[in-house]
């Protein structure tokens, strides 16, 4: 009998486990869980919190930035997709987010975003080392 018991138990956690559901109590996501992974272009479509990076300049998206997404408690780390996206799948609240490592290439930002229930997206804009707003390098 036992061993059907803990059987029973395994596929239960297993199920919980692979579906994301966990065992922090009241059934409401955590801020220690992971960064959704899938690709988001229109920030409506998001359930969480979408900080976009693009470069100052070109406006153009970048990848690979690595950010940082804490709330009182807990900070989160993610890096942008080739959408230039970073979407955190967390329950409403007031956030803030930085940059924690530009791209090669790119100047650091100081630059925070306070993010609340209403506002759940940020812009980030970088500039290429040695360049200031509007003097994009045209030259190949």
């Amino acid at each position: 009998m036992r061993k059907y018991i803990a059987i029973v138990m395994m596929i239960c956690l297993s199920a919980s486990l692979l579906t994301g559901c966990g065992g922090s109590g009241g059934g409401g996501r955590s801020m220690g869980g992971q960064p959704k992974s899938e690709t988001r272009t229109d920030a409506a479509q998001a359930d969480g919190y979408v900080i976009f990076v693009k470069d100052a300049n070109t406006e153009e998206p970048l990848a690979d930035v690595r950010v940082q997404f804490c709330s009182d408690t807990q900070c989160m780390m993610a890096k942008t997709d080739n959408t230039g996206a970073a979407v955190f799948d967390v329950d409403p609240g007031n956030y803030e987010a930085h940059i924690l490592k530009p791209p090669a290439g790119y100047q650091k930002s100081s630059e925070t975003a306070n993010l609340t229930a209403e506002d759940r997206v940020a812009v980030f804009k970088l500039l290429k080392e040695g360049e200031e707003l509007g003097t994009a390098d045209t030259a190949d």
